[in-house]
């Protein structure tokens, strides 16, 4: 982040049908929250390691 160049730190495969809908960084840690248009499951909890 500090390059300003992004960086694929993982692959997350959602079903082909589903978009993310949104993502957000908890506060100023690592940890995230995804969402995604999918009718089940559409809440994914992430950790990045920078």
């Amino acid at each position: 982040m500090e390059t300003g160049h992004e960086v694929i730190l993982k692959t997350i495969d959602f079903d082909k049908t589903d978009e993310l809908e949104g993502f957000a960084l908890i506060g100023k840690s690592n940890k995230g929250i995804a969402v995604t248009s999918s009718r089940k499951a559409n809440v994914h909890f992430t950790e990045s390691g920078w």
